[in-house]
């Protein structure tokens, strides 16, 4: 799989090498990792403290055409899209895979596909945009596959040359009679100018899960901040907190990292990312559930 991917997307960087304009962004990512789940049982309710071992990885591949061309001149060439307030039509395809030697039933691969489109009015500020969602999740150690599909559309404005807001409503059904929806809130800033900028982004998500006619609320509140040195080097750091209740259970999640990217020119670009997560979060009264995961990615991006 690992392979596959990482033929797929030099080729896919190469067959677009000869438009000559920055109209068409590639990506390509793999990553690797670990979870640890320590349990704590209630007085003896089951057994001994477990613990339990994950295997993590995932590769990620994105192809992206602007609506008109791109010009990088002196913004960060990470920024350089949001910057031209430039519309676009973007296609990715997520792949995750869970596996343990401790626990047979908890295996898992997903792969999700997207087709998003953004227009932007650039007269106004508006931004609206829409995508459809296709994949499947399959519990691989009982061979059961779940079909999943969705939509997202959204609205949002450009405050500034620099600044936008947007607002998005996404769901997401499976045929398990399980449904997911997602609203969320975006901000994104470029502040500075010259040989040093920065970028700022927020995210907050009000969510729901549903399955069976059971349901969980979840609030979601993260963040990421980059440095840009002379539109070339980028240093950043992202934070990620999350709340879920349930009848049964509340979870309190926290996801940190670092990022660094370097553009070797407006073309080539290489990035990598480690980040860590810390859960917690008790079932009914009767078992605590800690987890902890690390994970480091490793991505190329092409501009032609």
């Amino acid at each position: 799989m690992v392979n596959k991917q990482l033929i797929l997307t030099i080729v896919l960087f190469f067959s677009v090498a000869s438009y000559a304009d920055y109209q068409f962004e590639a990506q390509g990512e793999l990553g690797l990792g670990g979870r640890e789940y320590e349990y704590e049982y209630e007085d003896n309710w089951f057994s001994e403290d477990d613990n339990f071992d994950y295997d993590l990885s995932s590769n990620y591949i994105e192809g992206k055409i602007y609506f008109s061309a791109i010009g990088a001149g002196n913004v960060p060439y990470r920024e350089a899209g949001f910057l031209s307030q430039n519309g676009f039509v973007q296609l990715s395809r997520q792949y995750n895979s869970t596996k343990s030697d401790d626990y047979d039933y908890s295996d898992y691969e997903s792969t999700l596909y997207r087709i998003e489109a953004q227009h932007v009015f650039s007269d106004f500020g508006l931004i609206i945009s829409a995508g459809y969602i296709d994949g499947e999740s399959e519990q691989t150690s009982e061979q059961t596959t779940v079909d999943i599909g969705g939509y997202n559309v959204g609205a949002g404005y450009y405050i500034t040359d620099k600044i936008s807001l947007r607002f998005i409503y996404e769901v997401i059904d499976g045929d398990d009679d399980s449904d997911a929806e997602y609203r969320k809130i975006r901000y994104h800033q470029v502040v500075g100018g010259g040989a040093h900028q920065f970028g700022i982004k927020g995210e907050t998500e009000i969510n729901s899960y549903e399955e069976d006619g059971d349901s969980l609320d979840e609030f979601v509140l993260g963040g990421s901040f980059y440095w840009y040195f002379r539109n070339k080097l980028s240093l950043g750091a992202s934070i990620r907190i999350t709340s879920q209740e349930h009848d049964e259970v509340e979870s309190l999640s926290s996801r940190i990292g670092p990022y660094v990217q370097y553009d070797f020119n407006e073309h080539f670009g290489i990035y990598s990312r480690i980040e860590s997560e810390f859960v917690e979060y008790e079932i009914d009264d009767y078992v605590d559930v800690s987890s902890f995961s690390i994970e480091t990615s490793v991505g190329l991006v092409g501009r032609f």
